[in-house]
């Protein structure tokens, strides 16, 4: 079936080159344009515009009943009913390979496998139901233990908690994560990632798989995690310090003092750092037992301060 676009169409079309992408696009720009995104569309055009051309665009009204989006050969985006109260845009553009990126994925030693995306999502109104995950996914056929959805985030590429599924590996994202400012996903091998075999089946295997790609935590030598076993203060400080991005000291002049030390030097920066900054003190015999296991209730209290 032939469209016959009206003269206002035909000028919109001309004005925003809407002849060079599909008629999806098309359609969805134009329904959005009349919905009230004149301003919003036309900042949006000129910036990705100028910077990526519109042949690598899909451009789509996204309805307040949701529904499924092929948004390219390998890229899918499921909206669940009543995720957005209005009609929003959603801006998809394939930014290619990765040659703007490979400082970043060889800085993480992961191996692109997929083009890096960038999406967007203007919403007039600014709310939505954030307990509706968004479904990103891909294409893909393989072993999905090794391999992952990342997001750039402060110039670094992030693991989000992914997961294979009928060729596609899938991840969720919440709705109010992503903004007219665009974030960018792509699909990365992780070649030094190895699962620890004792977490298969564990009830938080999912948030042990995220923090072990993402660096914050480590397995043991023999590969296993130990997800049951107990987790002592400087393990737990450490890995505060990693997930928080702490700026710690060189020196360790004020734990160098402590009675039990040479117990835990190993952990000198970050319990330095914590002193400082009133997460921790030392008890009445000048010790700070960064070797002792954590308790829920001081778990609860560490955090109350960092936080």
């Amino acid at each position: 079936m032939v469209r016959i676009y009206s003269t206002r169409d035909s000028k919109i079309i001309e004005e925003f080159n809407l002849h060079l992408v599909d008629e999806v696009s098309k359609e969805g720009f134009i329904s959005g344009y009349r919905s009230g995104f004149t301003e919003e569309y036309y900042i949006r055009y000129e910036e990705l515009n100028n910077e990526y051309g519109l042949k690598k665009r899909n451009i789509i009204t996204i309805p307040s009943k949701g529904g499924n989006f092929q948004l390219d050969d390998k890229l899918n985006m499921n909206f669940l009913s009543g995720t957005y109260y209005n009609d929003v845009l959603l801006t998809v553009t394939n930014l290619g390979n990765g040659n703007k990126y490979r400082d970043l994925t060889q800085k993480a030693k992961l191996t692109s496998i997929s083009g890096y995306y960038e999406v967007s999502i203007i919403n007039n109104i600014g709310k939505c139901n954030n307990e509706n995950k968004i479904e990103l996914s891909f294409e893909y056929y393989g072993s999905p233990k090794i391999v992952g959805i990342y997001k750039i985030v402060d110039n670094e590429l992030v693991y989000i908690s992914s997961h294979e599924e009928e060729g596609k590996i899938k991840t969720s994202i919440s709705p109010n994560s992503i903004g007219k400012e665009g974030s960018i996903f792509v699909v990365c091998i992780d070649d030094d990632y190895g699962e620890p075999y004792d977490i298969r089946g564990h009830w938080a295997r999912d948030e042990i798989d995220v923090f072990l790609r993402r660096k914050y935590m480590s397995s043991y030598k023999d590969k296993t995690f130990r997800p049951n076993g107990y987790m002592t203060k400087g393990q737990l400080l450490m890995t505060l310090s990693k997930v928080y991005k702490w700026d710690l000291p060189k020196n360790t002049d004020e734990v160098s003092k402590m009675a039990d030390y040479n117990e835990f030097k190993h952990y000198g920066n970050v319990s330095e750092y914590c002193l400082q900054n009133g997460y921790i003190a030392k008890d009445e015999k000048n010790k700070l037992n960064m070797n002792s296991a954590m308790s829920y209730r001081e778990v609860e209290d560490l955090m109350r301060k960092v936080m």
